[in-house]
């Protein structure tokens, strides 16, 4: 008899401070890309589009899709200053982070039992991504270097944050991988516990990943440190 179980991992979180200027047997992909404006951030944006689309691809017996969701607080001001008070009173969370990322990933799978044991038949996994970030509107009369100055901002915020995301999508594919390779157990029960600790024990690892991450990056400040 065929049966299926559902798993649910914790959301993993990360923040970066102010510092850092589908059908069965297939994956599908939907994202949305965060409007980058007038000032030239459209670059992490495309790259974010890019990843995404190069996990798109077959697995047997699988469905596994990736979403990506931008939001954002409105900030204000003329100069950067302005800007900087105005995000600091507008983020939606108290700690003094400009952005955040947050990645959910939920598996679920059928088993049989077979001759050889119990076996997994068919696996999805799903993967939510959801990046906030600030978004500055220029006033007209705005001098340009405070518009050069928000677009490095911005630029170096975003880039931090889609580190974060690309940690949140291979934790993705490595439950699905895990779950995947989950040897035939005589019992069904085993099979289920075995396959259920694998999947959680690689979300595990990338938090830990995120967290290794972030010092590398001092959050954001160093952004040499990209996952």
């Amino acid at each position: 008899m065929a049966r299926n179980d559902l798993r649910v991992a914790s959301t993993g979180r990360a923040r970066c401070p102010h510092r850092a200027a589908p059908r069965g047997g297939q994956n599908f992909t939907r994202w949305c890309i965060p409007h980058p404006g007038a000032l030239r951030t459209a670059t992490p944006y495309l790259s974010l589009a890019l990843l995404f689309l190069a996990l798109m691809g077959c697995v047997a017996h699988a469905q596994n899709s990736t979403t990506c969701t931008t939001n954002f607080y409105n900030v204000t001001g003329s100069t950067f200053r302005e800007i900087r008070a105005s995000i600091a009173k507008a983020r939606p969370w108290k700690d003094r982070f400009d952005g955040d990322t947050r990645w959910d990933v939920r598996w679920k799978f059928q088993y049989a039992e077979r001759p050889g044991g119990c076996a997994i038949t068919s696996y999805s996994v799903s993967t939510k991504i959801v990046i906030t970030l600030p978004r500055w509107t220029p006033p007209a009369d705005v001098d340009s270097a405070v518009k050069e100055q928000w677009s490095r901002f911005y630029t170096a915020l975003a880039q931090h944050e889609l580190g974060h995301a690309r940690l949140g999508t291979a934790a993705g594919e490595e439950v699905g991988q895990k779950i995947k390779g989950t040897a035939p157990q005589a019992e069904c029960a085993a099979l289920r516990k075995m396959a259920d600790e694998q999947a959680e024990q690689a979300v595990a690892d990338y938090r830990a990943r995120e967290k290794d991450y972030d010092r590398r990056t001092n959050h954001g400040a160093n952004p040499s440190g990209v996952p």
